[in-house]
């Protein structure tokens, strides 16, 4: 893995901080934030190819924190949250363990190497169940105290409430994550792999269709590492006329550091941080 963002946070002043940690195939994200999510005070970000297996991906995480001593101390508190595509959201009413086991392994095949967990969506009538890697499981269960693991999915289903017929597209190297609304209501959540910029077009045309929503008239707001200039965005907004890059709420902030990128590379993981604050 590369170190693709530095902006770390005096060390003297982290130990007030919280921590946020969100992992993926693609790598390992950190932002450090203070104000309830309110402020973010900190960047740190490592990303691979997205295909290394589950032993490879837990040595390099391992090998980043033993690296960076700013993971290393103490904070006000710590998030981890776990970004693979094995994952599931259950109406509650419907939910059980065996069911959702036996679900997850139809779609994505059983496995023995992998932790099963599953919260409650706060504030909502929804369950989420995913599967972690055994080994990254492991290691962050040795490695940081009372270690409870989240999925991005537990914390993001509270905050979108849009109206109308939108999806929000957070892009990662090799993957990306879809929330999708039609009429304002939920419709899916999910991740996909991807290849080429014409992958996720061809991904979020088939959402549409598959929803019976013309791509005319779906929202799309993304978010992530993504240059407004690149091929992907070109792609995009071939065929989605409504596509904009997610802005942070006005009461948010950044350092000045931070702010020298565009806010939506950081949007997904400062979203994040105000739904676990």
């Amino acid at each position: 893995m590369q170190k693709v963002v530095n902006i770390l946070p005096p060390p003297a002043n982290a130990a007030g901080m919280d921590l946020l940690i969100e992992t993926g195939r693609y790598g390992l994200s950190c932002l450090w934030h203070s104000e309830n999510g309110l402020r973010a005070e900190g960047m740190l970000i490592y990303y691979g190819t997205g295909r290394a297996d589950d032993e490879r991906m837990a040595a390099d995480i391992r090998s980043i924190f033993e690296s960076e001593p700013l993971l290393n101390q103490g904070y006000r508190s710590v998030n981890v949250f776990h970004n693979f595509a094995e994952s599931l959201v259950f109406p509650k009413k419907y939910f059980s363990p065996e069911h959702a086991d036996a679900s997850l392994s139809l779609l994505f095949g059983e496995t023995e190497h992998a932790t099963r967990y599953e919260r409650e969506i706060t504030g909502t009538d929804m369950i989420c169940s995913y599967r972690v890697p055994e080994p990254l499981d492991a290691f962050f269960n040795s490695y940081l105290f009372n270690y409870r693991p989240s999925h991005p999915f537990e914390g993001l289903l509270r905050k979108y409430n849009f109206e109308g017929n939108s999806i929000h597209c957070s892009i990662y190297p090799g993957c990306f994550r879809t929330v999708v609304r039609k009429n304002g209501l939920l419709q899916l959540a999910a991740l996909y792999d991807y290849s080429s910029p014409e992958d996720i077009a061809y991904t979020l045309l088939n959402i549409c269709y598959q929803h019976e929503v013309k791509p005319d008239d779906m929202k799309l707001l993304l978010d992530g590492m993504i240059d407004n200039r690149s091929n992907l965005s070109r792609e995009l907004t071939k065929y989605f006329l409504h596509t904009d890059f997610a802005r942070l709420a006005g009461n948010i902030s950044m350092t000045k550091a931070m702010s020298e990128f565009p806010s939506h590379y950081f949007h997904h993981l400062i979203e994040l941080a105000t739904c676990a604050s």
